[in-house]
């Protein structure tokens, strides 16, 4: 459950990245590598229902400082945030990853396209169907009425009141809990440039 980015960062929705600790360790030295792990929820239950085959909230935890104490930055990504399920719980999210040590916080709200609306709303029904309008609505605050928001810079990060409390949370516990360190700067020294012929038909 991870993606590598081109940027040297993994992306990870599971604690199996423990595993990689000694690799972590050496390029974390060279400063080739940063960690970023989605933190959905402290709430085992719905952490459970949302993400099923990924890690409890206490086991990524628990990899984020195991990974900080080995000296790999992590920063923290509190996404998706959703409305009436699991937004109340920013503050809880950068208490709990700052004492394990991550770096940095950021957050996104829940955005949908495609099938996805549809889907979400079957699994609304099956698991908090006494709260599915109430989350709806709350989504449809985030993105101009729409429950699908494809807009690029939009949907993301939200807009409107409901979009800046959460933004405005945000930052406040990005302050508070010291959260908002920079992350070293990726080395790319080492990147070896193989120019090849097919390279030549780009560069005449």
């Amino acid at each position: 459950m991870f993606e590598i980015q081109t940027s040297g960062q993994y992306h990870y929705k599971n604690a199996l990245i423990e595993r990689d600790i000694d690799l972590l360790t050496q390029l974390a030295a060279l400063n080739l590598v940063h960690v970023a792990f989605s933190v959905t929820t402290l709430q085992a239950e719905l952490q459970r229902l949302l993400e099923p085959r990924t890690s409890s909230p206490e086991r990524k935890i628990r990899a984020i400082k195991t990974l900080s104490d080995a000296g790999v930055p992590v920063i923290v990504l509190a996404a998706p945030m959703i409305p009436s399920l699991n937004d109340h719980e920013l503050f809880d999210i950068a208490k709990a990853v700052s004492e394990a040590g991550a770096r940095s916080l950021q957050h996104m709200v829940i955005r949908m396209n495609g099938a996805i609306p549809q889907l979400f709303e079957d699994w609304l029904d099956r698991h908090y169907p006494q709260r599915k309008q109430k989350v709806l609505q709350g989504i449809k605050e985030l993105h101009g009425g729409r429950v699908q928001d494809s807009r690029f810079g939009k949907r993301m990060k939200g807009e409107g009141s409901r979009a800046a409390i959460i933004a405005r949370q945000a930052e406040v516990a990005r302050k508070k809990y010291q959260l908002h360190q920079p992350l070293p700067v990726l080395n790319t020294e080492l990147h070896a440039f193989h120019k090849t012929a097919q390279l030549d038909l780009f560069m005449c």
